[in-house]
């Protein structure tokens, strides 16, 4: 029966006072529910006696939804954006220097990278290795701030290499 039925009730008092506790029977807590109209709501059922909190569910599933909205805000805010770059073997030096200065300004402001090398068909005749010299020629200017995240990945045809690469931790 439910006045046989004891339970610990943890009374919410608002956000300035404490919450009281005190061991009562199923049944006043139902009528105090009622009196001060307010959900009760089962905190831990396992326990000898069970506990059970009277307070507004609608207030507490709000200040659940705060906190798992204010965590998904703070995950969006650590995730790193990726910056990606595309080269062309073959690019004048000019060029080149261009590219690897945006590449590095990115690389400083704690952002992965991420580059691609295109070689054509005309050019890898000529000289098959154009597009690993090239990696290996941005690979140098690039050292100070990057690491490589991924070794260069490949076709078959060797006609384009994806690089992967990681910020520097800047030392203080």
């Amino acid at each position: 029966s439910v006045d046989k039925v004891t339970v610990r009730l943890v009374i919410d008092e608002g956000p300035t006072d404490e919450s009281t506790v005190k061991v009562t029977t199923l049944a006043e807590a139902i009528e105090l529910s009622l009196d001060r109209d307010v959900d009760l709501i089962g905190i831990s059922l396992e326990k000898d006696p069970p506990v059970i909190k009277a307070a507004e569910l609608a207030k507490l599933e709000y200040k659940a939804q705060q906190a798992q909205k204010k965590q998904q805000q703070q995950a969006a805010a650590n995730r790193k954006e990726t910056k990606s770059m595309r080269f062309k073997a073959g690019i004048d030096s000019n060029d080149l220097d261009r590219k690897v200065a945006q590449l590095t300004g990115y690389l400083q402001k704690g952002n992965d990278c991420e580059y691609t090398v295109f070689t054509k068909g005309r050019l890898l005749r000529d000289n098959p290795d154009a597009g690993i010299e090239l990696v290996e020629r941005i690979q140098a200017l690039i050292a100070d701030y990057a690491v490589l995240k991924r070794s260069p990945e490949t076709n078959e045809t060797k006609s384009f290499y994806r690089v992967k690469l990681e910020a520097k931790k800047q030392k203080n």
